[in-house]
């Protein structure tokens, strides 16, 4: 079984989240692209990438697509990874 890793985020990095969430579902709002599938799937979802490219070392997105990330969320040589 893999070992649990934690990794911290600042108040930084909820404050930006949360603003990057709550812009993203405005203008996704009744767009075709929108799939939301909880509350706040929008904030859970940043969070991971934060904290995944913060664990990697990798740069986050932070561009607000209106037609949505196409499930690519980071780009390795192995594989796209979508959180």
């Amino acid at each position: 079984m893999p070992t649990p890793v934690v990794v911290d985020l600042t108040h930084d990095d909820t404050v930006r989240i949360l603003d990057f969430s709550r812009r993203c579902e405005q203008v996704h709002a009744g767009h075709k692209s929108s799939r939301p599938l909880s509350r706040n799937y929008e904030a859970i979802g940043k969070a991971g990438e934060v904290a995944l490219g913060r664990l990697k070392g990798w740069p986050v997105n932070w561009d607000i697509l209106p037609g949505g990330d196409d499930r690519v969320d980071f780009k390795t040589t192995l594989a796209t990874i979508d959180i």
